[in-house]
């Protein structure tokens, strides 16, 4: 058993209560939206479904589709933080990797920036936020700008805000003890009485916390004020009138 003192009453958890990876979906003025969580500092992307990122083009049994997923490599590219400084190396991919205009010499680290895009195998393009404060990165954010615009990837180190989707329904805030190896995002529409909840990534670990008077509800169970409970692994967190389908991968 672990203890951790985020400020608030002593939390003891099991070793197994909580994922280190959630994938979160909703929907949002119609449009399917799905965010994957990785409370992690490097990330791999690739065909291969090993790679913490598995780079796919849907739907794949369309052949066009098929033939572009091919040219994906395995291990095509990994994205890690050292340093407080972003970076991208392509792992020697058979159609490379690019960022912006520049195309990546294999295994060789490149430095990461807001507002470029990557681009894999000359198809599938991915924008970058990078998530700041004072200085250091708390997020590297990746988000499918082509072929399924409405995935991001969220790499989560430390402090920051992360806004899922323009305008999105769900908001996430990020505020970090890094002493205590622990993370939370603040979940829902800012308002006077602040937000609804939060997430915290204790040891790696990924948990939900009820922070403001909205009703939470984890798999029909309603939390109390305060109170924090791991992921579900699969199943539905209900935030006021949202739902959000959490599942891990």
């Amino acid at each position: 058993m672990r203890k951790f003192d985020l400020d608030q009453p002593d939390i003891e958890l099991s070793e197994s209560d909580a994922p280190s990876s959630v994938i979160v979906q909703w929907n949002y003025e119609g449009e399917e939206r799905t965010t994957i969580l990785y409370a992690k500092p490097t990330l791999e992307f690739g065909r291969e479904s090993t790679c913490d990122v598995c780079l796919r083009i849907e739907p794949v049994e369309v052949e066009k589709n098929k033939e572009a997923t091919l040219q994906i490599s395995r291990r095509h590219f990994q994205v890690s933080v050292e340093n407080d400084a972003a970076q991208i190396t392509d792992l020697g991919s058979a159609y490379g990797t690019s960022v912006d205009a520049s195309k990546l010499e294999p295994n060789k680290p490149f430095a990461l920036r807001s507002a470029e895009t990557v681009t894999v195998a000359d198809f599938l393009r991915l924008s970058v936020r990078i998530e700041k404060d004072d200085g250091r990165i708390n997020a590297v954010r990746l988000r499918r700008v082509n072929n399924m615009p409405g995935t991001e990837y969220v790499c989560l180190l430390g402090e920051g805000i992360i806004d899922i989707g323009e305008d999105a329904l769900l908001r996430l805030p990020l505020i970090s003890s890094r002493q205590n190896r622990s993370r939370a995002l603040d979940i829902g529409q800012e308002h006077a009485a602040g937000h609804s909840a939060v997430i915290l990534t204790l040891d790696d670990g990924i948990h939900i916390k009820r922070t403001g008077s909205d009703p939470i509800m984890v798999n029909q169970v309603e939390l109390a004020p305060n109170q924090l409970a791991p992921f579900p692994e699969n199943g539905v967190i209900q935030i006021g009138n949202s739902t959000f389908n959490i599942s891990t991968l």
